[in-house]
Parts: structure tokens; C-alpha cells; sequence
């Protein structure tokens, strides 16, 4: 059964996150792309913490079917900050092989969304390597959040 998100009455939103939210799409794009490439992903995305759960802002090789699924494992993102999950092998029907999500911080360390990389193939997991590539990519939003916040 799909997980359906429903929209509470908006709740105040930081400085940072409307930063965030109306930031280029293309920084968002760039964003996704630079995620899949880093960890030999073929789908990406990137998600904001919005009142109702999260809020997708770009995305590659992704159905609408899948979101979902994915919005499960973005919401356990925001709670852990970083979150690998599989080996490769599939995690269960309809779920990826493997899964990397990271969380999209502000300036007092609260979560603002996420980047998320993972595959409904078999193949391997990205190593330490490709992960820090993930968290490398979430602190450039971070700068850029640091640099809007100033100017």
C-alpha cells in the first residue's frame, strides 16, 4: 500500500529553509547529478523537509511510482543525519538495492532536506569513498545556505 502524505497546516519555516526552498533549480539539478555520477547511482534526488513530509526539487531516473518508497528512507535521513542501507541485494519487494541518503543541514545543524542516491538494480554499493562524496556534496548546500544567510 503507498504511503500517502498529508498535508498539515504549514508550520513556521526557518530563514534557512525558505533560502533553500527558493534556491535555483538548477543548483538542485546539479545537486542530483553530481550525486548519481559520484556514487555510480542511476537514481537520485534531492527532497525539502516540508510540513506535510518531504518535498521533492529534483530527481533522476526516478518513476512517480517509487517516490513513496523513497520518501520512507528521506524521512529517516532528516532523524540520522546519514543512512546506508543494503549491500547491493534487493531490501524487499519494490525496494532499491542499495540505498544513501544524507541530510541537507542549516546553519544550527537543522535538517532541511535531503540528498539521496540509490538503485533498483543489482549492483554494488558505493564504497567510503563515494559516501563521503554524498556528505562532500550536503556541506556545499551548507556553504551556500552560509553564504545567502551573510548577503
Amino acid at each position: 500500500m503507498p504511503v500517502l502524505f498529508v498535508q498539515e497546516p504549514a508550520a513556521p519555516v526557518s530563514v534557512a529553509y525558505e533560502l533553500l526552498a527558493s534556491a535555483p533549480p538548477q543548483l538542485f539539478a546539479d545537486l542530483v547529478h553530481l550525486a548519481a555520477v559520484s556514487c555510480s547511482a542511476t537514481q537520485a534526488l534531492v527532497t525539502l523537509a516540508g510540513p506535510g513530509g518531504p518535498v521533492l526539487k529534483a530527481q533522476r531516473g526516478l518513476a512517480a511510482g517509487d517516490l513513496a518508497t523513497i520518501y520512507e528512507y528521506c524521512e529517516a535521513v532528516m532523524r540520522a543525519e546519514t543512512v546506508v542501507v543494503g549491500n547491493g541485494e534487493q531490501l524487499g519487494p519494490g525496494q532499491p538495492h542499495f540505498f544513501i541518503g544524507v541530510a541537507l543541514l542549516g546553519p544550527d545543524d537543522e535538517p532541511l532536506g535531503t540528498l539521496c542516491v540509490f538503485s533498483p538494480t543489482r549492483r554494488p554499493a558505493p564504497d567510503d569513498a563515494q559516501c563521503e562524496a554524498l556528505a562532500c556534496l550536503a556541506r556545499r548546500v551548507a556553504d551556500y545556505l552560509a553564504q545567502a544567510l551573510k548577503g
